[in-house]
């Protein structure tokens, strides 16, 4: 596949990879998508993250800051 003048990875090495060197790419791919400004989220995101403030309003739920939650996430892959 060719994109702007350059080849295209078409499929990761995922059965290769460890789970770490997944979620750095997870992480920077991620990061590239957030900077594409012509990316728009679907129209049911608004509900979803509406019906979230709203848990978190009424003690629910509570938010996690990103780096919390990767450590999280991490924790629990290590153990995958």
């Amino acid at each position: 596949m060719k994109d702007k003048g350059f080849y295209m990875i078409t499929e990761l090495p995922l059965k290769a990879m460890s789970n770490a060197q997944k979620l750095i790419a997870m992480e920077q791919l991620w990061g590239d998508l957030c900077q594409d400004k012509e990316i728009n989220s679907p129209s049911w995101h608004k509900q979803v993250l509406a019906q979230r403030e709203q848990a978190v309003a009424i003690g629910k739920s509570h938010f996690t800051d990103w780096e919390t939650a990767k450590n999280e996430m991490r924790a629990v892959v290590k153990y995958l």
